[in-house]
């Protein structure tokens, strides 16, 4: 499935430089947006499935503002979306996409239970826990961050609603070391403080586009058709020169013939015929200084890891955009010390 979400992805990227339209390209941003999301519950899923930590420090901010966006594109305009930010800046630490989702989950709710029509409202607060709250909301005391989501139906002379969540939000935020709270017409998450709270980078802009070295030529190493269309049209639009091959052991063969041309390798690590770590070893036999870029769906953990301990050039997770595609470029060849051209 992530490399699905890549193919889509680059193209939608490649086609965004070239169409005129804003409409159209705005578009194109929404497709983009929708892998990311999916790739996320794609990564959080599989994460649940081997007991994999993806725990991470992240922008509350970022959060619910990304949550609002996708709510007010997919909910009935009969629903307003609202959000009152009080913690700017602050961080938390935890699955961002796990996050994501449990938010959803709980505005889903809210908004089925207002009828369809009325207010809904995610707000985000620091809030210090003292002995005297901590029997309200059954947890330690401590510095915190509360997620309050509330359904308010448009006749304010209406009962608010009750708001039930379930157990998978429960346990979700039990995960991620916080608590939550039903009340009437609204839900209460508390999520611990991230201890180290300076300021989180918000992601990059999808209209900027990051500087990419001089053009190079790339070698893509991947098994499945749709990447390799994809990732190679995007390696071209950047102005670079893209060979393709569709295993590690095409791959060997193809460098072996083209080394002294080739910049930069982008390997897939899972592949039929030879996978990636037995072709990181061919390809570092025949030219020990060529900057290898390792390429997964799966975390660094395990085999990527266990590469870039070899000198690996660097990892890049699938799915990826255009911005970190070019960030990935870049340190690898920085990393691998061979002509920077890439």
């Amino acid at each position: 499935m992530n490399n699905t979400f890549q193919g889509i992805m680059t193209m939608a990227s490649s086609l965004r430089d070239e169409v005129e339209s804003d409409g159209a390209a705005a578009e194109l941003d929404i497709i983009g947006e929708a892998c990311e999301r999916g790739a996320e519950l794609i990564r959080h899923l599989s994460g649940l499935a081997v007991g994999r930590d993806l725990r991470s420090r992240s922008s509350l901010e970022q959060l619910v503002d990304d949550v609002s966006q996708l709510l007010r594109r997919t909910v009935s305009r009969r629903i307003a979306i609202e959000t009152r930010q009080v913690a700017d800046n602050v961080a938390i630490t935890g699955d961002f996409g796990q996050m994501g989702h449990v938010l959803i989950v709980l505005a889903l709710d809210a908004i089925e239970r207002l009828g369809g029509r009325g207010r809904l409202v995610l707000r985000a607060e620091p809030l210090e826990v003292g002995a005297s709250e901590c029997q309200i909301y059954r947890c330690p005391e401590g510095s915190y961050v509360r997620l309050r989501v509330s359904a308010k139906p448009t006749d304010e002379r209406s009962a608010a609603p009750e708001l039930a969540g379930s157990a998978t939000v429960g346990d979700a935020v039990e995960q991620l070391g916080g608590v939550v709270v039903y009340e009437p017409g609204h839900v209460e998450i508390l999520l611990p403080l991230c201890e180290n709270t300076g300021r989180i980078r918000r992601t990059t802009d999808r209209g900027q586009l990051v500087p990419t070295r001089s053009p190079g030529t790339v070698l893509l190493v991947d098994d499945e058709d749709l990447v390799r269309r994809g990732v190679g049209r995007l390696l071209e639009t950047l102005g670079h020169t893209v060979l393709c091959a569709r295993d590690g052991r095409e791959a060997v063969s193809l460098f072996a013939e083209r080394h002294a041309e080739i910049d930069l390798v982008m390997l897939d690590l899972v592949m039929p015929e030879m996978g990636g770590a037995e072709a990181f070893g061919e390809l570092r036999a025949i030219d020990p200084r060529v900057p290898i870029l390792l390429c997964s769906g799966y975390s660094k953990e395990g085999t990527a890891q266990e590469l870039l301990a070899r000198g690996a050039a660097g990892f890049l997770q699938k799915p990826f955009n255009r911005e970190q595609l070019v960030s990935a470029l870049n340190k690898a060849v920085a990393r691998g010390g061979r002509r920077a051209r890439v």
